[in-house]
């Protein structure tokens, strides 16, 4: 399995919560195939980088949240690594 590997954190605005705050979802694409996924965590807005996938500010909430998006992100690139290996 030697595909190309994508991954893109992005919020659906279309999934704004009355409060503001938007869902944000991880995109991950091989070979030109999409599934995305929901991680349960909502952002306002304002405070997403959208270029690169993460929250901005330095609150403790916003760098729990970058630490979450950065464990989703090894976990994903691990999981690709071990189904090229097998």
């Amino acid at each position: 399995m030697n595909g190309t590997l994508g991954i893109l954190f992005h919020l659906r605005r279309d999934k704004k919560r009355k409060d503001g705050t938007i869902l944000i979802y991880l995109r991950i694409t091989i070979d030109g195939k999409r599934a995305e996924f929901a991680i349960n965590r909502f952002i306002e807005e304002d405070k997403w980088d959208a270029k690169s996938g993460y929250a901005i500010g330095t609150k403790e909430s916003t760098r729990s949240l970058n630490t979450y998006i950065d464990i989703l992100r090894s976990r994903v690139y691990e999981a690709h690594r071990e189904l090229e290996v097998s």
